[in-house]
């Protein structure tokens, strides 16, 4: 693996952590929404 490529890696990394620390913080608040119904879950908003 080169330099460029490994430092792609680890912004990539420090972006999952990120996302993860802050879903991780909206489950704790109450804010995340769970559902086993596919029309529901379409109609939850934009998907990544």
């Amino acid at each position: 693996m080169n330099l460029l490529e490994h430092n792609i890696s680890e912004i990539r990394r420090d972006e999952m952590l990120k996302s993860y620390n802050e879903a991780k913080a909206e489950q704790k608040e109450g804010k995340l929404k769970f559902s086993d119904n596919v029309d529901e879950l379409m109609g939850m908003g934009s998907f990544v």
